[in-house]
């Protein structure tokens, strides 16, 4: 044992080895550094965009509820323009925004779950817009559907969050 130690910190075969284990470490960083930065920017982006869906959910709840005062209260308008005023200042799609392209090309099936999410209340930001007649009855079939996709995803949201910040 002492003649192996001996031969091992000799400078030649000490040098050697040194730089063998060195280039191996060098050789595995180099090999999973991509894949740990990819996984972890993937995370990073999941994490705001849920985040930004939960808080937007929050807010949602609020103006549900008539929790949120509304900006909009001098001028006389329908009750239909109110809610949607109010969803569309309280409510946020800036990260998603922001991310959607790199998410698309990260992780397809998150993104086309998230899409979903986002095409609808885009919609209901279209609806803004609208002949108040229109928003009406647009108003009919979007108020049920941007809740049960909203229940659903915030359902998946939980999961997700859960699972992201192990």
């Amino acid at each position: 044992m002492n003649e192996f130690i001996s031969k091992t910190l000799e400078p030649a075969v000490f040098w050697n080895a040194l730089a063998a284990v060195s280039t191996l470490l060098a050789i595995v960083i180099s090999l999973f550094y991509p894949w740990y930065t990819k996984f972890v920017e993937k995370r990073n982006i999941l994490k705001l965009v849920c985040e930004e869906i939960r808080w937007n959910h929050e807010r949602l709840i609020k103006i549900i509820d008539c929790q949120l005062p509304i900006k909009d209260r001098e001028r006389p308008i329908s009750e239909v323009k109110v809610w949607l005023c109010a969803l569309v200042d309280e409510m946020s799609n800036v990260v998603w925004e922001q991310y959607k392209y790199q998410l698309a090309t990260i992780e397809p099936r998150k993104f086309y779950q998230l899409k979903c999410f986002y095409m609808h209340y885009d919609y209901l930001i279209s609806m803004k817009e609208m002949p108040e007649s229109a928003q009406f009855v647009s108003s009919i079939s979007a108020d049920a559907t941007f809740m049960l996709r909203i229940i659903a995803q915030h359902k998946w949201l939980k999961k997700e969050q859960l699972a992201l910040y192990k």
